[in-house]
């Protein structure tokens, strides 16, 4: 009986080891990961694409920062052309009538007013070119390296430089 049980069981090694080796050469876990968010699925990224993913991530990220900068900087002038108005308003109920130089002072504060207007909204549609241009790079950055497996090992080549 002990002969049976013997064969019993190297025959259950026999079959998990044969079931180890059937497992695919990479798996989730085992020295992968993924770039993006989501799961990761797909066929896993060479090193050159990794190299290149990672670049343009990089890339993606200062880009980011320098359109965030410049928001903040036409946010400021809006809150001063805004603030400008206000005082070209409490101004413009002051003006003395009488007065040409007055009226011509005054005339020249409003038109250097709407320059400065015409000026933000060039810039802020600028911006807005630039962000949704930077969007579209960023969707086509998702759909081409967003979720893609890759090596650990190739990661850190990469980060080694080679």
């Amino acid at each position: 009986m002990g002969a049976k049980i013997r064969a019993a069981l190297m025959c259950a090694i026999a079959c998990c080891a044969v079931a180890a080796l059937a497992q695919p050469a990479v798996s989730p876990g085992d020295g992968t990961n993924a770039l993006g968010s989501g799961k990761s699925r797909g066929k896993l990224l060479t090193r050159d694409e990794l190299r290149a993913c990672m670049a343009t991530q990089a890339r993606h990220k200062s880009e980011r920062a320098a359109l965030t900068q410049r928001e903040k900087a036409l946010d400021k002038d809006k809150a001063e052309i805004l603030a400008e108005g206000e005082a070209i308003a409490a101004a413009r109920d002051a003006l003395d009538r009488t007065s040409e130089d007055a009226i011509k002072a005054f005339n020249e504060r409003v038109l250097a007013r709407d320059a400065r207007i015409d000026d933000y909204n060039k810039r802020n549609a600028a911006l807005v070119a630039d962000a949704t241009a930077w969007q579209a790079a960023s969707d086509q950055w998702k759909t081409q390296c967003g979720d893609r497996r890759y090596r650990e090992d190739d990661e850190i080549a990469i980060k080694r430089g080679k």
